[in-house]
């Protein structure tokens, strides 16, 4: 499991649902259960599956005090296509530069 995104960056998306940091823990749900089967671990860890079907877990929602406050998408599986990776492996690099030029221009 990787972690899903940068620590500036307070959004991810899901599926085709958009997922921001500290959105309330019901909403979420909501939101997510057209698409997806989630299922609780415990009080603050969810799993997330393609819609039934168990086998590979999607990501990871975590909850603080009923708010999400982190999201762990999962690198697939052997079922997921190369474009999604490429796709997937330039939001990170993009992220990650996006960062790298906010720390540089806090520095001038």
């Amino acid at each position: 499991m990787a972690i899903a995104q940068d620590i500036k960056q307070t959004s991810i998306l899901l599926g085709t649902v958009d997922l921001t940091l500290g959105m309330p823990q019901q909403l979420v749900l909501n939101r997510l259960a057209d698409q997806f089967d989630v299922r609780k671990y415990d009080d603050s860890n969810w799993f997330v599956y393609p819609k039934g079907r168990s086998a590979s877990s999607l990501g990871t929602l975590v909850f603080t005090d009923q708010k999400l406050s982190a999201v762990f998408k999962d690198w697939g599986t052997n079922e997921q296509k190369a474009s999604q990776l490429v796709i997937a492996l330039y939001d990170v690099i993009s992220g990650m530069l996006e960062a790298e030029k906010g720390r540089q221009s806090a520095a001038s």
